[in-house]
């Protein structure tokens, strides 16, 4: 918990890589990391950190295991009060395409362009049993139906879309973020409010408008 009332971010994962843990620490941003693949009474803790008001924003990330920690009897509460308390705070819950569609991948296609591990078959097997493993179809829906009450989820497909995602997530609420909305480069008001200062925009051509608050 922040005794000094600093604010802070909360990192769910399990690796300090699964997140633009650099940017925090350039930016001198305090950030804390709690894994879910723990026991009910870590579930616990990360439930206060998630009604501290202090918190600023979390970050998540959960894998084809965790939906399986879910639906243990043993997690059934504890999990209903942790995805209420994330809803109430600016969250980015990022979830693998392999895990929302039940499609088996193959290693490779978490890996982004020019990535190379220490030790790839060990790590690939890794991935595979980690990330990859996707739940069976009824823990998959039941999981779903309750993430749908409470959060919003990303999906992503490799591990540097992951971490960009994070990224512009962080330094949204750095900014002091309220809302963005997306208006296609060359329709109505898009040339507007990039005159005004207000926009900018994407690879795709879209216009990002991002309204902030007074600084």
């Amino acid at each position: 918990m922040a005794e000094d009332g600093r604010p802070y971010f909360l990192l769910i994962g399990s690796h300090d890589q699964d997140f633009s843990v650099n940017k925090l620490k350039v930016a001198g941003v305090r950030y804390r990391r709690k894994s879910l693949y723990s026991e009910p009474e870590n579930w616990g803790k990360i439930v206060q950190i998630l009604e501290d008001p202090s918190l600023r924003a979390a970050i998540v990330k959960l894998t084809g295991n965790i939906f399986c920690y879910v639906v243990r009897s043993q997690y059934e509460g504890i999990s209903q009060r942790l995805f209420e308390a994330l809803g109430k705070k600016p969250h980015l819950v990022m979830v693998h395409s392999s895990v929302l569609d039940g499609a088996v991948e193959e290693p490779e296609s978490l890996l982004g362009q020019g990535e190379d591990p220490y030790d790839r078959e060990t790590y690939m097997e890794y991935v595979r049993r980690t990330y990859l493993e996707p739940p069976d179809a009824e823990t998959r829906e039941n999981v779903l139906g309750i993430l749908a009450r409470h959060v919003s989820l990303t999906p992503y497909v490799t591990n540097a879309e992951m971490v960009t995602l994070a990224g512009s997530f962080i330094d949204d609420h750095e900014r002091n973020l309220l809302f963005r909305s997306y208006v296609p480069a060359g329709r109505l008001y898009a040339s507007e409010a990039d005159d005004a200062g207000w926009a900018k925009f994407d690879q795709a051509g879209r216009v990002q408008y991002c309204r902030r608050s007074c600084l």
